[in-house]
């Protein structure tokens, strides 16, 4: 979780990405399109009301770490500590 704090939101997207490349079903777009947006709010529920009561140095996670998407030093923080 150095990448980002919710790196899970970015796989959902890659997988349904996928499955909609793969399968062009328009059944699959319609749900996607319900799916990612709740997902999202599940994200920023976990994030601004879950999380930091369930963990006490959340805060401090949170002004370290990048939202979704990584950034240039959270890359680095991976990297780095990947194998740890």
């Amino acid at each position: 979780y150095a990448f980002s704090r919710h790196p899970g939101f970015i796989g959902h997207l890659a997988l349904l990405g996928g499955l909609l490349l793969a399968s062009r079903s328009l059944l699959l777009l319609r749900a996607a399109g319900v799916w990612v947006p709740a997902n999202l709010a599940y994200v920023v529920l976990q994030d601004r009301v879950l999380f930091p009561r369930l963990f006490r140095e959340y805060g401090a996670y949170r002004a370290e770490t990048p939202f979704i998407l990584p950034t240039a030093a959270s890359l680095q923080r991976f990297w780095a500590t990947r194998w740890q």
